[in-house]
């Protein structure tokens, strides 16, 4: 127990470390949408209620550089600007998967006809899966939530900042820490080296079986592109390589926690089901096509070895192993950008206690003028109703 533990420990602040520098990004995208675009400007952005929503929401997806932790921000924003469904579905099963960077990341990996066949096939099941959530569920789409407008200026830019440290003490830093449960889960329950034989390229069962690990799993985009190229050099499956990377890099936990907040349980169980369906009858459509000639399997594969504990059995220093682990597989970005993340959520905290102080100062006065005799308003009061009236713009939903 106490070896899968700090197993599962040093799996989780890996995937915390990996991910750090797209949720920053994905924090960034959000508070833009907000204060320099606006919720109209965002709805007409991601084409409105037009045909064109949920190929553009792919087209978006595909430019921001954004993991599956980093998309819950956006897709939050996205809800609030009253888009449906099916296009913040496309857009957050998009966006975790490609970005500029790690398509021609791809493309130095593996065969462009591979990259470019795949991208295709993401685009073909995000639009069903969107079309047909957009069918089953007409009605969905929450009404536009308005807001105040923000000033020009470095009065913008400054919201944009405030928006940030909001993003970073809300209830998607709860979804985001859930999706890392999910990483810790497996780490848990697989041993080391476990999975080098699951995705064999004559197992039927290796598609599904890659589907109900990745799920719960987390894998940035860059990450992805390398797994996806190990098992085509190993002669692995190729549907179970498609499903890793949509399931595994497209969601996770977090996610469908986020889900069920919005959309309900039932709603979230029906297009999560869609999904798994779509993908692996993909998966097993381009399991022959795309199969490399002159390929000997090797009947074992390390791709997944990240997904497993760390810890062998019989680890005399679990503890000691797991912070060697995490220090060791640390980049400097990563450091900087985690750091960049706890900044956001301590600042989050700051401008909600200053919120709280000056709207018990400003009631205070109100109460004290209603029940003595009348006092001036001081320059501090003005001050808190200043800090209160810019920041309440910023955080009110």
């Amino acid at each position: 127990m106490n070896i899968a533990f700090w197993g599962a420990l040093a799996r989780m602040i890996q995937a915390l470390l990996h991910a750090a520098p797209t949720i920053v990004v994905g924090i960034l995208v959000a508070s833009v949408f907000r204060c320099l675009l606006g919720r109209e400007q965002t709805f007409r952005l991601f084409g409105g209620r037009s045909w064109r929503q949920i190929p553009q929401a792919w087209g978006m997806g595909m430019l921001l550089p954004v993991c599956s932790l980093g998309a819950i921000p956006v897709m939050t924003e996205l809800r609030k600007a009253g888009l449906v469904g099916g296009t913040i579905i496309a857009f957050g099963l998009t966006a975790p998967i490609f970005n500029p960077v790690s398509v021609l990341y791809g493309l130095s990996l593996s065969h462009p006809i591979v990259i470019a066949t795949i991208c295709v096939c993401s685009l073909i099941f995000v639009t069903i899966v969107g079309i047909a959530w957009d069918r089953v569920f007409p009605n969905e789409a929450a009404g536009q939530e308005s807001h105040g407008s923000f000033p020009e200026g470095w009065r913008r830019i400054a919201a944009v900042g405030l928006t940030m440290l909001r993003i970073g003490w809300s209830c998607d830093l709860v979804w985001m820490l859930v999706g890392v449960l999910g990483v810790g889960v497996l780490a848990s329950v697989l041993s080391p080296g476990s999975l080098q034989t699951s995705a064999e390229h004559k197992d039927l069962l290796a598609p599904l079986r890659m589907a109900v690990i990745a799920m719960p799993a987390y894998i940035t985009p860059m990450d992805a592109m390398v797994q996806l190229s190990n098992m085509f050099q190993h002669g692995n499956s190729i549907a179970a390589a498609f499903t890793l990377l949509i399931l595994g890099t497209g969601l996770n936990i977090g996610i469908l926690a986020w889900s069920v907040q919005y959309f309900g349980w039932r709603k979230t169980l029906v297009w999560v089901v869609m999904t798994m369906i779509m993908v692996v009858a993909l998966g097993f459509a381009i399991n022959r096509p795309l199969y490399p000639t002159g390929i000997v399997p090797e009947g074992h594969t390390h791709a997944f070895d990240n997904f497993c504990s760390p810890m062998l059995e019989g680890e005399s220093e679990p503890a000691k192993r797991c912070f060697f682990l995490v220090g060791n597989s640390a980049k400097s970005y990563e450091v900087i950008s985690f750091s960049l993340w706890g900044i956001f959520i301590l600042g989050g905290l700051i401008v909600i206690g200053l919120v709280i102080k000056s709207a018990i100062q400003i009631k205070s006065t109100h109460t004290c003028l209603q029940c003595g005799p009348p006092f001036p308003t001081s320059p501090l009061r003005k001050k808190h109703r200043i800090i209160l009236h810019f920041v309440s713009l910023c955080i009110n939903h």
